[in-house]
């Protein structure tokens, strides 16, 4: 028997922490550094950043809000260039930069390579937990995801949005979860877009988006197992189940 579930539209911070996003943090930080004693206003900073062909607007426009809820940034109401990095944000270009310097095909610094991306891995999770205290509305998402692992051990894009759509219906995920690692075929999983039509659910990106903040190259919570699934990876369970501990306190235990 078919299962057909909508999900209402999952609204996502739309960006993570890729190379070419990390690349473009670095182009601003130096316009930023090179400018140390200007002032102005945010839109006034986005003419700036986008006059230098670092960003679009759009891009810009999550971006900074994005940063501001990692505490990587202070508030950008007005923008003191000066001030405008926390000591984390600053952190992290730094480690960056040191690793671009660092010749990944020099057998002699691979260990130096794998303890630099330890640190960046540990300065992203920081800020994942830091949107907890700025009450980041997608911070519950990424939680979402680090609860089912701990208690199915697996997740895919589908069992996401099943997620999803059990929270969006006061539904028990339990049922529904064991019904589709039963017969996944059954289900038919849609989006109900923000012009109210149904779409596929794979035309929404928000999975990936969080999927990747989580996953190796970033905080170093997940592990890709194969093209579709994710698990746990146990090594760093003692930051994951603090984040966890810090949503709890927020709204309880979850799934």
């Amino acid at each position: 028997m078919e299962k057909n579930i909508v999900v209402k539209q999952i609204s996502n911070p739309g960006l993570s922490f890729t190379e070419n996003t990390n690349d473009k943090l670095i182009l601003m930080a130096d316009a930023i550094f090179q400018n140390p004693s200007q002032i102005m206003s945010y839109q006034e900073f986005q003419d700036f950043v986008m006059d230098k062909n670092i960003f679009s607007n759009s891009y810009i426009r999550s971006f900074i809000p994005f940063l501001y809820n990692l505490g990587f940034i202070n508030s950008y109401h007005e923008i003191n260039f000066s001030s405008f990095f926390t000591k984390l944000g600053l952190s992290y270009i730094d480690i960056l930069k040191t690793i671009k310097k660092v010749d990944s095909s020099d057998e002699s610094l691979a260990y130096a390579k794998k303890e630099l991306n330890i640190i960046k891995n540990d300065i992203i999770s920081l800020g994942l937990l830091n949107m907890r205290n700025t009450s980041f509305k997608f911070f519950d998402k990424y939680c979402d995801i680090l609860y089912f692992l701990k208690k199915y051990n697996t997740i895919n894009r589908d069992e996401f949005n099943i997620i999803q759509f059990c929270k969006q219906n006061n539904l028990k995920v339990q049922d529904y979860i064991t019904s589709y690692r039963e017969n996944p075929h059954e289900f038919i999983i849609s989006i109900l877009d923000n012009s109210n039509q149904i779409v596929d659910y794979k035309r929404n990106n928000a999975y990936n988006y969080f999927i990747a903040l989580l996953a190796e190259e970033q905080c170093n919570f997940v592990a890709k197992i194969d093209q579709h699934n994710y698990k746990l990876n146990y090594e760093r369970i003692k930051l994951i189940n603090s984040i966890l501990e810090e949503r709890k306190e927020i709204e309880g235990e979850q799934i």
